[in-house]
């Protein structure tokens, strides 16, 4: 039985986020493999690509959203050209897709702040750099990659992928 499939756009900057983790793992054809969305295709895929982009577009200013629009209509022609991925232009795709993916977590790094004064970085001076380390990692973010476990998930995965994309094993 088809279940019918609206594509669901992006609401935020970590719904966008999201969305990039999920072409990350179903590049070149960008399709449904668990059978509930049969209709989900390169076009509904890109179309959620295309507007959530939009929707974040004050979130991430006019120069990011402009890099980014122009990456995504670079990418599309890599990947109708190889759905097979035999021919290596759905490589050159999913390195644009990771390029983004590089970009987006740059700024959500950026944009993570401590929620409260007590998960803050220790300023004693004297603290050794390990305490300061320590501490800086066991902060909670209140920036878009910590707003849902969803988006937690999705960046140990999107870490796991840059590790990927990093020595050349991006082929996920």
């Amino acid at each position: 039985m088809f279940h019918p499939y609206t594509p669901y756009v992006p609401q935020d900057f970590s719904e966008f986020c999201d969305l990039i983790g999920g072409m990350m793992i179903s590049w070149p054809k960008f399709v449904d493999t668990t059978g509930y969305f049969p209709r989900r295709h390169i076009d509904t895929t890109f179309y959620e690509l295309s507007e959530g982009l939009r929707i974040i577009r004050a979130e991430i200013g006019e120069e990011l959203y402009f890099k980014l629009r122009r990456m995504v209509e670079q990418m599309r022609p890599h990947f109708d050209a190889d759905p097979e991925k035999k021919t290596g232009e759905a490589l050159k795709g999913q390195k644009i897709l990771c390029e983004m993916q590089d970009l987006l977590m740059r700024v959500g790094q950026i944009r993570a702040e401590p929620i409260s004064p007590l998960n803050a970085a220790p300023t004693d001076q004297s603290a050794s750099p390990m305490t300061k380390a320590s501490a800086v990692l066991r902060r909670p973010m209140s920036g878009p990659i910590r707003k849902s476990g969803v988006s937690v998930i999705t960046g140990v995965i999107w870490q796991t992928i840059t590790e990927a994309c990093a020595v050349g094993k991006a082929s996920v």
